[in-house]
């Protein structure tokens, strides 16, 4: 059961990373339409930036860009393998 929850602990935090990667894809592509966002702050303005680059992306094509969707299902793929890995680990106490 051990190697099943580092399995998940592992996905999880490959998850988070490629989350954000694509928030940093994300802000660089705000750079570029001239939307700033300061490097400090990054953090602060990660879900600004991604609602900014879906309404952005939309206009522009008709449909959210990719690094949207890579963001959102890094995320959440990283919720789901961290919950499982806490189910995991507080059941076969």
């Amino acid at each position: 059961m051990k190697s099943i929850f580092y399995v998940l602990v592992v996905a999880a935090g490959c998850g988070a990373i490629w989350g954000t990667v694509a928030g940093i894809l994300i802000a660089g592509f705000l750079e570029k339409r001239g939307i700033k966002t300061p490097f400090l702050l990054l953090r602060l303005y990660f879900f600004r930036n991604v609602s900014r680059y879906k309404k952005i992306t939309t206009e522009e094509s008709g449909r959210p860009g990719d690094l949207y969707y890579h963001c959102v299902y890094a995320f959440n793929a990283a919720l789901v393998m961290a919950l499982a890995a806490l189910t995991i680990r507080f059941l076969t106490r």
